[in-house]
């Protein structure tokens, strides 16, 4: 058990660093998923998939793009120099490392979990500045995939990015909210949640959105 647990400390602790040399612009998303980073290759591949699913509809990815395939990119193009910071739009940024060779060696070498925490960095960061969120905020998406992936699927993640107050949102999930602001937002989401079901009952929405909620108390901090 020890030697396991050693290993996966040090393929997160290889994988945060790794992250980190892309840019100091991605630093705040890597902070707020930074609960993830211990996680095993079962919950990353379950976030991983339903954030494409919400990355491609948000057009941050090219059709039939995936995360770690922008993961391996990116990374390769910060050896080169190439980081988000040197770029005044998020579109910039993400054309040159799509233009980039990429180096098969350099690809087999990393662990995939640094290419899909990577990938989902880049996006993220890519995905604050389309939607002119602070930077990290897009973060707490995958918080809520990794606690719940079932409820949080990428079609209810997109409707939270598209509702007027996404934000408010991502933090009655998180229990950041007061009493006032938490009962505003779930009225909210009684509505966002009836144009994803209009058949579905108020009780079960209810129980739904209590559900969610304690997913997110259980998952760790980091």
């Amino acid at each position: 058990m020890g030697f396991f647990s050693s290993m996966s400390n040090a393929i997160s602790s290889a994988v945060s660093s790794s992250v980190s040399l892309i840019g100091t612009y991605i630093n705040r998303t890597v902070e707020t998923i930074a609960p993830l980073i211990s996680k095993g290759l079962d919950v990353w591949n379950k976030v991983t998939a339903i954030a494409n699913v919400v990355m491609t509809i948000a057009e941050i990815l090219k059709p039939g793009e995936r995360l770690e395939e922008i993961g391996d990119r990116a990374m390769q193009a910060a050896i080169g120099g190439i980081k988000p910071e040197q770029f005044g739009h998020y579109d910039d940024y993400m054309t040159a490392i799509r233009h980039i060779e990429l180096d098969p060696d350099k690809t087999e070498s990393y662990h995939k979990k640094e290419m899909m925490m990577s990938g989902l960095s880049v996006c993220s960061y890519a995905l604050d500045q389309k939607l002119k969120l602070a930077d990290g905020t897009s973060g707490n998406l995958w918080l809520l995939a990794a606690a719940n992936p079932e409820y949080f699927n990428g079609q209810r993640l997109n409707a939270i990015i598209t509702s007027p107050n996404p934000v408010d949102i991502m933090y009655y999930f998180s229990g950041k909210l007061g009493p006032a602001g938490a009962l505003s937002v779930e009225q909210k989401l009684l509505t966002l949640e009836k144009t994803l079901d209009p058949e579905k009952a108020e009780q079960l929405i209810y129980q739904d959105l209590d559900s969610a909620q304690a997913a997110m108390k259980r998952l760790p901090a980091a």
